[in-house]
């Protein structure tokens, strides 16, 4: 069973985890509606957060215990993943500011409006939204190399 959590940033810095989901929390799997919403913009604050989280739970788990809950970093504006035992973090920064994330490898700055996949205290890839010229949104996929 591959398990994972969803790690949202706020504006003002504050950060939030999912319960551990557990199964299929792979990116092909249960996870690629966290990155559809995520590509699509939903989530801009808390509450689209809350209210993703409980639609997914509903929809693949089932979990009737509390399913989010507060952070506390250890460092300001840092996240870090090396004592982390989740297969999979979905760690989106929504945050005006970037912020950094330790794995087992050093250090990988996590730009604002980005989405960072880590697995297995790792940054595999960076999902980062663009402000497109008409204004729209897009996102893009880097991996952790191209990103650099």
């Amino acid at each position: 069973m591959t398990r994972g959590k969803i790690i949202f940033i706020d504006r003002d810095g504050r950060v939030y985890s999912s319960v551990e989901f557990n199964g299929d929390m792979y990116p092909d799997g249960n996870a690629d509606r966290i990155l559809e919403m995520f590509e699509a913009g939903f989530f801009t604050n808390y509450n689209n957060f809350e209210s993703f989280v409980i639609r997914f739970n509903k929809s693949h788990y089932g979990y009737e215990d509390e399913l989010i809950h507060p952070v506390a970093c250890d460092e300001e504006m840092v996240i870090d993943v090396k004592e982390n035992w989740t297969d999979y973090l979905y760690i989106i920064n929504n945050a005006d500011c970037e912020w950094v994330i330790k794995d087992k490898n050093g250090t990988t700055f996590l730009n604002r409006k980005t989405l960072g996949i880590i697995y297995f205290q790792q940054v595999e890839k960076m999902i980062h939204r663009v402000l497109h010229e008409n204004a729209k949104e897009f996102s893009t996929n880097i991996s952790k190399e191209e990103f650099a």
